[in-house]
């Protein structure tokens, strides 16, 4: 009976098999809690006037986010639904963005089963908007993708053309004009370093290597893995991006075990011996 399988019939039981080991993963050794979203993004949202002054106590300065004030806008809409319903209908609309981005449930499930996704969902995050930043045409996309510019800053150079230059720019005098300097808010603030994963400043000659190669290739799976290499600071969900466009981008099934294997190794390897304890 076995001899009768072909590759892609075993190519898809495995997909599944590890789509069941994620969603076990996810409900036992990584308890989904939400986390970031409940006591940090979506506070900022509903206070969406400051989103930088969201802690209870109106005299603390220590509580800030490190995103530009428009992407709350886009956040608003889950936040003002009760908790955990807006953190599970953000998680439902970042499976669906991946599934446009993406256009394959295959595809799909690969980016779900690497290990981005479940970081994302636990922790409550919404790197998977940044996808919108990805997919819009013109260049539109930019200031989504300026919302975490570690994850994919690098993609925001081929974009660049009049019309998103202007765009970004009305987005950016729109803020001041609604937030004022809101950029004070953050410059000067440290992040929270723990689980960070980031391998700068090391890693730097690898994401020249791989930058040059996505630049040349028009490549944006590559443009966001180098970007990766270039951040100080960035926790796994932020390799997403990556992952999304690095699978999208391929047909061979090799590329795709690589980019799966490959992300849960390096989380892995990163927790086990360079990610300091809080």
């Amino acid at each position: 009976m076995f001899a009768t399988l072909t590759k892609k019939q075993v190519i898809n039981g495995l997909i599944v098999a590890l789509l069941f080991f994620v969603a076990w993963f996810l409900f036992t050794i990584m308890p989904v809690t939400y986390l970031d979203w409940k006591q940090t993004y979506r506070l900022a949202a509903l206070n969406l006037r400051n989103p930088y002054q969201f802690s209870l106590d109106p005299t603390s300065t220590s509580d800030t986010v490190f995103s530009p004030p428009w992407i709350f806008v886009l956040l608003y809409p889950f936040a003002i639904l009760p908790h955990p319903i807006g953190a599970g209908l953000l998680m439902l609309v970042s499976v669906i963005l991946i599934g446009a981005y993406t256009k394959s449930p295959k595809k799909a499930v690969l980016v779900a089963i690497a290990a981005p996704f479940p970081g994302l969902v636990t922790l409550g995050q919404f790197d998977a908007i940044l996808l919108l930043g990805l997919m819009l045409p013109a260049g539109y996309g930019i200031p989504i993708l300026l919302a975490k510019p570690q994850d994919a800053f690098l993609n925001i150079i081929p974009r660049l053309n009049r019309k998103s230059i202007l765009f970004t720019g009305a987005v950016f005098v729109a803020s001041v004009l609604i937030w004022g300097t809101w950029w004070n808010n953050i410059i000067g603030q440290t992040p929270y370093y723990h689980k960070n994963v980031a391998p700068f400043p090391y890693g730097i000659p690898f994401g020249i290597v791989i930058a040059y190669f996505g630049f040349k290739r028009k490549k944006d799976g590559l443009l966001a893995l180098a970007s990766l290499f270039f951040a100080p600071y960035f926790m796994m969900q932020s390799a997403l991006l990556a992952v999304a466009a690095l699978i999208k981008e391929s047909e061979d099934w090799r590329v795709w075990a690589a980019v799966v294997i490959g992300s849960w190794a390096y989380w892995l390897i990163m927790l086990a011996y360079f990610v300091p304890e809080p």
